[in-house]
């Protein structure tokens, strides 16, 4: 039996766990991919005490201070939460766990284009992680999708392993904060802004893209692979099947102490309504060290 368990080994599922072994509470960690999706940044230059990290990096001091805590991490997909009587079941697979109190931090996922092609170059040109993928793509034409921060970094971090990169945006400019974009000036980045992808192409792999208005005299370009960084949405199912209130985008209702509307329910992160829809690191942080003290005090009756 866990004082808590927590779904989400991302920064606030992490920070929660680190916050709640510090109060001498029992902690499970439940995630099939520890550190979330901030392992996949390339360059982190805005978390404090480094001028610049890597996501991996930064994912591997937290799994050695997970470590040195030995609190308890499953590296499982949690399929469903229960309520039986005055605890939580929690569903992996074939296996069960009991927690007396929950603690979400399901992060996001990353959008999909929804254009014709998509589904069928999964994985043969497609790509949503520039880290994870970028070495496949050396000495090709890649095009990035997305001005904002992912997308820009993304294109920097390409531009020293692809022979050409495209950026495209639907919005006349690009979204991300200067010092992405600056970095992005020094690169060769061929960028298309006010623009849209409407259809992948190939045989066997990715061979072309359509736009929606013609690039430069053509609305076709010939590329090797397309990453996708396009934003994210939250992984709602398990808040749905519990039951949680959500806002109209799905991010599941907290108060100011990482409360839900069901008793012994907490959540942190980008899941939520907290934060001011801010997802960063450090305001995911902020929060799980939150709900770790409000799963303290509801459990000592506070």
């Amino acid at each position: 039996m866990y004082d808590v368990g927590i779904i989400g080994a991302g920064p606030a599922g992490i920070a929660a766990a680190i916050y709640a072994h510090r109060y001498g509470l029992k902690v499970g960690l439940f995630d099939k991919n520890f550190g979330g999706s901030i392992a996949n940044a390339p360059k982190i230059g805005n978390y404090p005490g480094f001028v610049s990290i890597s996501g991996v990096d930064l994912v591997a001091r937290f799994r050695e201070q997970i470590d040195a805590l030995k609190i308890e991490y499953f590296p499982v997909k949690v399929k469903n939460i229960t309520k039986k009587d005055d605890t939580f079941e929690i569903s992996a697979g074939k296996t069960h766990y009991q927690a007396k109190t929950i603690i979400l931090a399901l992060g996001m996922k990353r959008r999909k284009l929804k254009v014709p092609g998509e589904k069928k170059f999964g994985k043969k040109g497609i790509a949503y992680c520039v880290t994870c993928d970028a070495p496949l793509f050396a000495g090709k034409t890649v095009i990035v999708v997305g001005g904002g921060n992912a997308g820009v970094a993304g294109a920097v971090a390409l531009s020293n392993i692809a022979k050409k990169v495209y950026l495209i945006e639907m919005q006349p400019r690009l979204l991300a904060d200067q010092a992405r974009i600056d970095d992005l000036a020094k690169t060769k980045t061929e960028i298309i802004l006010g623009n849209s992808i409407t259809e992948i192409r190939g045989k066997n792999f990715v061979e072309s893209i359509a736009l929606a208005k013609p690039y430069q005299g053509q609305k076709e370009l010939k590329i090797n692979g397309v990453f996708v960084e396009i934003g994210s949405e939250p992984r709602r199912q398990l808040a749905k099947k519990l039951g949680l209130q959500t806002d109209e985008k799905d991010f599941i209702k907290i108060d100011a102490a990482g409360k839900t509307n069901l008793a012994g329910i907490f959540a942190a992160g980008d899941i939520t309504t907290g934060s001011n829809y801010f997802w960063q690191s450090t305001t995911a942080i902020a929060e799980g060290a939150i709900v770790a003290n409000s799963c303290f005090k509801y459990l000592k009756g506070g």
